[in-house]
């Protein structure tokens, strides 16, 4: 018999112990009642009906104790964890875009690259140029943003992309720079991540721009702030 901490709900170790408590209740019983005791062997029809009502039953605690695993943050994932966020009343955290730069090649002298200009990734997804960039020569580098949101807007560097209307003077194509490629694009958001929300709340409560105000307002911007 297992000892059983204060507060804390008894889950038995495995089916065999359900069982094997079941069919003691029914030769205890029995006793309590002055009959034979009864045949509990395995074969018999009482050890093969405590056998499937253990396996019902065991069920029951299996879920028990997976909802005592879910009682704080710290342990808590998927849809636990989402009540959490539900009750702290932090917000869903939107996909992000990818970030990064290009290389651009200029046929003669210099160009301007207007803010806004976009360009397409192999898979089509769209980024733009972020802010405007003048004086601009060839091989340079142009600060750009995904239109699109996700993991499929971040590209390695050296991946070619193309401008939907190259400006005048610049070739359609252009290559995501080796240094500063494409990335922080993120679909949704990590247990893990949606975790460390949580807790800066409880642990950090946020009030008049301070830290914990600050770092939520952070976090609950973008994914790919960490």
């Amino acid at each position: 018999m297992a000892t059983l901490a204060h507060n804390v709900p008894y889950i038995p170790e495995s089916v065999d112990v359900l069982r094997d408590y079941i069919l003691t209740d029914v030769r205890l019983a029995a006793r309590a009642d002055g009959a034979a005791e009864p045949a509990t062997q395995p074969g018999t029809d009482l050890y093969r009906g405590a056998e499937s009502t253990a396996q019902a039953q065991w069920l029951l605690f299996h879920n028990i104790s997976l909802r005592g695993q879910n009682t704080t943050p710290l342990e808590s994932e998927g849809a636990e964890l989402e009540e959490w966020r539900e009750a702290l009343g932090l917000p869903v955290v939107q996909p992000s875009p990818a970030s990064g730069q290009i290389q651009i090649r200029v046929v003669t002298g210099t160009v301007t690259i207007a803010d806004g200009t976009q360009l397409v990734l192999p898979n089509g997804l769209r980024i733009k140029a972020s802010g405007t960039h003048a004086g601009i020569a060839d091989l340079s580098l142009v600060n750009v943003v995904a239109i699109d949101t996700g993991t499929r807007t971040n590209a390695a560097g050296g991946t070619v992309v193309r401008f939907v209307n190259p400006p005048l003077n610049v070739q359609q194509e252009a290559r995501v720079a080796t240094g500063s490629p494409l990335t922080g694009g993120y679909d949704t958001e990590s247990d893990a991540r949606k975790r460390d929300r949580i807790l800066n709340r409880l642990r950090n409560l946020p009030a008049g721009g301070n830290w914990g105000y600050l770092r939520e307002l952070a976090l609950n911007a973008s994914p790919a702030v960490q």
